[in-house]
C-alpha cells in the first residue's frame, strides 16, 4: 500500500457526495479501499452514511471519476487567508 495523502479528519469534498469527513484508514493495506469518509453535507451515498475510497482517493479502484473522487478541502488557516473581507464590511 502507497502513503495515503489523507489523515484521519481531513474534511473532503466529491461533487457527487458533497462534504465528508475521514474517519478511518487501513494502515495494514489488508483492504482494497481503506479510507472511510462519512458524510455530512448532502444526503448520505450508502446505507450507513459512509463510502471507502482508495489511498488517493478514487470511489472504484482503477477507474478515477472526477464526479465521486474524493479532494482535500482548504484548512481554515488557508480559507481566513483568502477573505478579503473584515467583520462590517459591506
Amino acid at each position: 500500500m502507497t502513503a495515503s495523502k489523507f489523515k484521519i479528519g481531513d474534511w473532503v469534498y466529491a461533487p457527487h457526495f458533497g462534504d465528508g469527513v475521514v474517519t478511518e484508514i487501513d494502515w495494514y493495506g489488508s483492504a482494497m479501499h481503506p479510507i472511510k469518509v462519512y458524510w455530512t453535507g448532502k444526503a448520505p451515498a450508502s446505507f450507513y452514511g459512509c463510502d471507502y475510497f482508495t489511498e488517493d482517493g478514487q470511489f472504484r479502484y482503477g477507474t478515477a471519476d472526477p464526479e465521486y473522487d474524493i479532494t482535500l478541502k482548504k484548512s481554515g488557516k488557508e480559507m481566513k487567508e483568502e477573505i478579503k473581507y473584515k467583520v462590517g464590511d459591506r
